[in-house]
């Protein structure tokens, strides 16, 4: 019995941790200081938006810059940290700087959470993670200055602050006017700070430890030759193609589009192309209408949405490992193959059927979700539904399109796209969910 109540520790303080985050962000948010007074705001707006931060789905049902005051932003960028970063990050920091030490069932914690083969240096680890992410975030903010300060003032450097928070975390909120990002996207040397931000938290702690390593031997002139491992081999590769796919496809279903690109130079449709790649995999930022864009380009957008970044990351998604892993087991079935073999590695099967579960669980509650919102929202188009549907940001809808069901349909696939991948994870990944009775093996017909 301890072992089965043992299974569930790290799942079950995920689940509370972002639920509980929600919560205590939802009544800060409902705060009368919190909020500007210009707009009515109610409990459910609160909670969706306390929602959209933690699990960094950038859905504003209200417009942030004109609804919350600085405390009130203050608060959405403490709630998409602590959703970009993770729970169990935060939960040990604050454990560390209280100068607790941590005992075997905490370091168990973190080795599931973050999937690590070993409990030492983890104490290292989660310092490494917390103390990175910052410096990122701050060369982000210094170098979006340049561009804030000068048309904002001394508010340009809050408005700087929270967008490399919020590119970082891959959240998708901002704190500009009724346009966003869209003013800037013919501005270089924005789009590329932008695109840094989001790749940089997308990669993943995994391929950052890689990259340092790599930096620690070229800087020590070390010929070491550097090895990566599959999780890192994966993230890279398919991130790249991921990214190259969706800047050729963008490119080629837009490039004439009045509603969008066929107006810019070329250079300005490559950058346009480049950012709407990167963004699409979840960070959500909008760089035109997105009801603008022609079906094709809004299905390849929802499936890059679905795919994700990189695992151990601040990104959403079912992560490229995930969907790399149960790619290679279809194509080894197509071949009549009984291993899974990738980058010349066998993977293992509880890493094939693991991936499997994710992969369909996440794709059952994504149908589920869309009938859903379809039956409580008829008047919502199809496209502009699965935008919602998929919480990464990309969608025009506003607070009077959505009525209390289909805001609390969206709450809860958000919660579920943030939370069910991991705990999902983590529960196939023990050891301790084998069978205990075996039954007769038979072959029944398929296909």
């Amino acid at each position: 019995m301890k072992k089965k109540k043992k299974l569930f520790i790290a799942a079950r303080i995920i689940f509370e941790g972002y639920l509980l985050a929600i919560l205590a962000g939802a009544l800060l948010l409902y705060l009368p200081f919190s909020q500007s007074g210009k707009m009515e705001v109610d409990f459910s707006d609160a909670l969706f938006m306390a929602a959209s931060a933690v699990c960094v789905a950038g859905e504003a049902c209200l417009p942030i810059y004109a609804v919350w005051t600085g405390f009130g932003q203050f608060i959405l960028l403490i709630l998409q940290e602590i959703g970009g970063l993770g729970i169990i990050s935060f939960t040990m920091f604050f454990i560390l700087i209280m100068g607790e030490r941590l005992d075997l069932r905490q370091y168990i914690l973190i080795a599931e959470a973050y999937d690590l083969e070993s409990y030492s240096h983890i104490r290292e680890f989660i310092v490494k993670i917390l103390k990175t992410s910052l410096i990122i975030q701050l060369i982000g903010a210094f170098l979006y200055a340049f561009v804030f300060v000068p048309e904002y003032g001394v508010k340009g450097i809050w408005h700087s602050v929270f967008l490399s928070s919020s590119a970082f975390c891959n959240s998708g909120l901002d704190t500009l006017g009724a346009d966003g990002l869209m003013p800037y996207m013919t501005n270089s040397y924005f789009v590329f700070v932008t695109i840094f931000l989001i790749l940089a938290g997308g990669l993943g702690f995994p391929v950052w430890a890689f990259l340092a390593e790599g930096y620690n031997n070229f800087r020590k002139k070390e010929k070491r030759k550097l090895r990566a491992n599959l999780t890192v081999k994966m993230s890279i590769y398919t991130g790249v193609f991921f990214l190259l796919i969706g800047f050729l496809a963008m490119l080629l279903f837009e490039w004439n589009n009045v509603e969008t690109m066929q107006g810019m130079s070329i250079g300005q449709k490559m950058l346009c192309a480049l950012f709407l790649s990167v963004t699409c995999r979840t960070a959500g930022f909008s760089v035109f209408p997105w009801h603008k864009l022609r079906t094709t380009s809004g299905i390849l957008a929802c499936s890059l949405m679905y795919i994700g970044a990189s695992p151990v990351g601040t990104a959403g998604g079912i992560k490229t490992t995930t969907f790399t892993v149960f790619a290679a087991s279809v194509v080894s079935a197509l071949r009549g193959r009984k291993d899974t073999e990738c980058f010349h590695r066998k993977i293992a099967d509880p890493v094939v059927r693991r991936s499997a579960a994710i992969v369909m669980t996440n794709l059952f509650v994504i149908i589920i979700s869309t009938v859903l919102f379809c039956a409580v929202q008829p008047e919502i188009p199809l496209m502009d539904s699965l935008f919602a549907v998929f919480t990464v940001g990309l969608t025009d809808l506003t607070l009077q399109l959505l009525n209390d069901a289909g805001e609390i349909i969206l709450v809860l696939t958000m919660f579920f796209g943030r939370v069910g991948p991991i705990t999902l994870s983590m529960l196939f990944n023990s050891r301790k969910n084998e069978n205990l009775i075996k039954y007769p093996q038979e072959n029944i017909s398929i296909g």
